[in-house]
């Protein structure tokens, strides 16, 4: 029950993301740039992760991701999360107009 719930938030919060990147009206659209900002001791959503950033970029707005309290952790782990992001980001697909995450 708990996991339906917590998938049926996410699939929400996704909707009103792609809501909000495609308004019509310039002042309902977001900022000119998105900044997805991951913290290095935090739990990574490889799945999650990739869809939350897969809206913008589906949108031709630019993508940016940057890694946070990089010395918190070890030098193996910060491996570890660079891979995990690296593999997060190249489940995206380009948008339209080609462009990458950064």
């Amino acid at each position: 029950y708990m996991h339906r719930r917590q998938v049926s938030r996410w699939l929400c919060l996704l909707n009103d993301l792609q809501v909000k990147f495609e308004a019509a009206q310039p002042s309902q659209q977001p900022a000119a740039a998105v900044v997805y900002v991951h913290k290095a001791g935090a739990r990574i959503a490889v799945n999650r992760i990739s869809e939350a950033l897969a809206v913008p970029v589906q949108s031709n707005i630019p993508t940016f991701v940057a890694l946070t309290d990089i010395h918190a952790v070890d030098e193996r782990d910060l491996s570890d999360i660079h891979k995990s992001l690296e593999g997060a980001i190249s489940l995206v697909k380009r948008g339209t107009l080609g462009r990458r995450i950064a």
